[in-house]
């Protein structure tokens, strides 16, 4: 197991909601899930597209992407991958930070503080200030339904975010965001199903996959 200590993010709304507000993310702030994985139907199931922040998308690491990403905007924070099961809390992240102002994330919250503390680093020192960041490591421990295990996961997390009319997906494995065209608040949901649905059928053989929504009411 190696120097690892973060147990893989179990792609369950009732689990990520537990860390969520245990770090102090404002309640009305939930993750909801679409376990069909019929994205036509995500835009129909919806019934306030506005209030959709951030997707999440879980695939197998075996179908990664090879493209490197972009290391533009700076202005997105940005966490870059350095250590074992780091994808799940850090696609969390990138959700929650995207919108931390739209969601008022109070600023004595443990995500907050770590945000402000890391607001002026590097992506890679971000990755290794969360490694050893004991508050949010035992939050997210004590929320996994499952029995503790630091065995790295054999799948990956990416967040799709909208910023200043694009949308991007922030992968910590890349050099930085990865845009993918312009989106805006009423058509995000939609452009972000679109992008989900075209990475799943790009991917035939594989059927283990999850998507996931940031959703404020």
């Amino acid at each position: 197991m190696g120097d690892c200590h973060w147990m893989p993010m179990e792609a369950n709304p009732a689990v990520i909601n537990k860390f969520l507000k245990e770090a102090g993310v404002p309640e009305n702030v939930k993750m909801v899930d679409f376990p069909d994985l019929d994205v036509d139907r995500i835009c129909e199931t919806i019934s306030e597209p506005t209030n959709i922040q951030a997707f999440l998308l879980l695939f197998p690491k075996s179908i990664q992407a090879t493209d490197k990403g972009s290391e533009e905007p700076k202005d997105i924070y940005f966490v870059k991958e350095n250590f074992p099961n780091a994808s799940g809390p850090i696609a969390l992240i990138h959700a929650v930070a995207s919108v931390q102002n739209k969601i008022q994330l109070p600023s004595d919250a443990i995500l907050a503080k770590f945000l402000a503390a890391t607001k002026d680093q590097t992506p890679e020192a971000r990755g290794t200030a969360l490694k050893d960041y004991k508050e949010l490591m035992e939050i997210q421990a004590k929320s996994e339904s499952q029995p503790p295990t630091t065995e790295p996961t054999p799948y990956h997390y990416v967040a799709i975010v909208q910023h200043q009319g694009t949308m991007y997906e922030l992968d910590g494995t890349k050099i930085g965001p990865k845009p993918h065209g312009t989106t805006s608040a009423e058509t995000f949901v939609q452009d972000a199903a679109k992008a989900c649905k075209k990475f799943i059928e790009e991917n035939p053989g594989e059927h283990n996959y999850a998507i996931l929504a940031l959703s404020s009411v």
